[in-house]
């Protein structure tokens, strides 16, 4: 279980510019591939009046979301997921990650999901609490991982992002992607913060908020 506040920065990268990896590579901190290339899948809740996605378009600093994310075919009948649950607090986030038993990916999208959460080690008011949020959004993108030669910063590629809107408890068919961008983000230990400049100055892309749950949402309801 990740547990910890940490610093996630992004930026959008235009897909024309100079190969990231390449980039990454040649950087004076030598970063390197931490983990296999893999698809990444979740699933996004939210209240009944979208509360959670209201408050990050509204910027609102101190924020949580909601998602259960699985990792490889995003369209494999059973999954190993796990519940996460995010609150960030400008730059900062924190992570709370629960495992969840093996269950068929439909059951994602009925009722009969919240009492499969009540049979895993979620926390029973946090059970409680998933009752009266909704599935919203699906969506997946294809990750790349990689860290710095000393450990202490770690830096995701996201590409090949598409979203659904999830309507009648099932994924509808209006998707969107994002096309000519991709979605670097680098995180760290607070500890590391006064050393990142070192890192983003080599960077041409500018620091963005971009949000995927945000984004998926809104250019799947125009």
């Amino acid at each position: 279980m990740h547990d910890t506040w940490r610093f996630e920065r992004k930026f959008i990268v235009p897909r024309i510019a100079p190969e990231l990896e390449q980039v990454l590579r040649t950087h004076p901190a030598m970063f390197r591939s931490l983990y296999p290339a893999r698809f990444v899948s979740n699933v996004y809740f939210d209240t009944l009046s979208f509360q959670f996605v209201s408050d990050t378009v509204d910027g609102v600093a101190n924020r949580s979301k909601v998602r259960v994310r699985w990792y490889g075919d995003h369209n494999t009948y059973m999954i190993h997921a796990a519940l996460e649950v995010k609150y960030k607090y400008g730059f900062l986030t924190r992570k709370v990650v629960y495992p969840l038993p093996p269950f068929e990916l439909p059951m994602l999208f009925s009722r009969d999901f919240f009492a499969h959460i009540k049979a895993s080690e979620v926390p029973t008011s946090l059970a409680y609490t998933l009752q009266t949020l909704k599935p919203v959004l699906s969506n997946h993108y294809f990750r790349r991982y990689f860290i710095s030669a000393d450990r202490k910063f770690r830096i995701t590629i996201d590409d090949q992002l598409s979203n659904s809107i999830i309507l009648r408890d099932t994924p509808a068919r209006s998707t969107s992607s994002l096309g000519t961008f991709v979605i670097l983000e680098l995180k760290y230990a607070p500890a590391y913060d006064e050393e990142v400049s070192s890192i983003t100055q080599y960077f041409t892309a500018r620091l963005s908020k971009f949000s995927k749950y945000a984004y998926g949402f809104e250019q799947c309801r125009v």
